[in-house]
């Protein structure tokens, strides 16, 4: 209540609620001990960050989420196999998911399964109120595939020039892929990256 709502008028969600979930997949709920971890480290390395560049709370509060919702396991897609470790829905909730799992003596765990997921699930809120420049619209253009990105090996996908494979599903990935990446990777992960 006091580092979330009061502040950014967000509703910081950890009991898990089956109705705000989707029933297509088998949930379970988060750890105590590690939704506390994650809701300081949130707020430490999310919402402090944006409120910091930004110059004011009115940045995170206008476009921020309106609940952040942590769910224990991660959601599998028995189709494709893939797992989805973060959801913005409709531009007013965020879901982390796969919470049980993290280690906060790794640092490179925490970024990747979960800084980079914050500033990717971001950047979908943002971009449902602020249009991805044309520009980057037109970077990759036919070089997309919804269907098998999965399956795309890294080098193949940065050198059409996206940084993940999921980047290169769909434009919309792409941008917030390309975002995370660039809130996360450190200077010399950039680098390699553009080599």
């Amino acid at each position: 209540k006091e580092n979330y709502l009061d502040v950014y008028n967000l509703e910081f969600q950890y009991r898990l609620k089956d109705t705000e979930t989707d029933m297509y997949y088998n949930l379970e709920p988060a750890t105590l001990a590690n939704s506390i971890d994650l809701a300081v480290l949130a707020k430490y390395m999310w919402f402090d960050v944006y409120e910091e560049v930004s110059g004011s709370k009115e940045f995170v509060k206008t476009y921020g989420p309106r609940i952040l919702m942590l769910v224990g396991s991660p959601a599998i897609n028995p189709q494709s196999g893939t797992i989805v470790v973060g959801l913005a829905e409709g531009g007013i909730k965020v879901t982390l998911l796969n919470v049980n799992t993290m280690n906060v003596g790794n640092i490179f765990a925490l970024n990747d399964d979960y800084f980079h997921t914050m500033h990717h699930e971001f950047s979908h809120i943002l971009h449902q109120t602020k249009s991805i420049p044309r520009e980057f619209q037109l970077l990759s253009l036919g070089h997309y595939d919804a269907s098998n990105w999965q399956d795309r090996d890294p080098r193949v996908v940065n050198s059409l020039g996206f940084v993940t494979p999921y980047g290169s599903s769909e434009i919309r990935e792409d941008f917030a892929e390309t975002c995370a990446c660039f809130s996360t990777y450190t200077d010399e992960q950039w680098d390699q990256l553009m080599t």
